[in-house]
This record gives structure tokens, C-alpha cells and sequence, in this order.
């Protein structure tokens, strides 16, 4: 019996307890199945931000916000060369 055996791990997912098994390497969820679902659920939190590509926004309005930053900083270090 390891320390982990002790230990009650809960699964992110559904709320079932981790197996023994996975609780050894460190797995966080109780299924393969649980953690397919959360790796889609953290991938589409991340694309709702910015581009998971080119890590650039991905809405209309965050796009029109990136381009005007990117051309004050354009605008900025021609006056700092200067």
C-alpha cells in the first residue's frame, strides 16, 4: 500500500474517485473518457480568447483592438528611433 492508496482523489469531471492506477500517474480525472472531455473543455475556453495557432484574438472587435495597439507600437518606436 502507497501513500497515494490512502489518499481519496476526486475526478475534475464527473466526481467519481480515481483509480488506484491512474491516481500513480498523477491523472486528475478517473476515465480516459473524463479526460478527453476536459482536454475539449480547456481547448475551447483558450479559443474563445485568442487564435490557438497564431495566439492572436479571434473576434472582430479583439482584432480591430489588436490592430490599433499594433500600430501605436509602430507609431511609438518611430519616435523612440527618432
Amino acid at each position: 500500500m502507497t501513500h497515494l492508496d490512502e489518499v481519496k482523489v476526486f475526478c475534475t469531471v464527473c466526481g467519481d474517485e480515481v483509480v488506484d492506477e491512474r491516481k500513480r500517474r498523477r491523472s486528475i480525472t478517473c476515465t480516459r473518457a473524463c479526460a478527453i472531455i476536459r482536454n475539449k473543455y480547456l481547448r475551447a475556453r483558450t479559443d474563445a480568447r485568442k487564435c490557438r495557432f497564431c495566439g492572436q484574438p479571434c473576434t472582430p472587435e479583439e482584432k480591430e483592438s489588436y490592430r490599433a495597439w499594433r500600430k501605436a507600437m509602430r507609431e511609438q518606436a518611430k519616435l523612440a528611433v527618432q
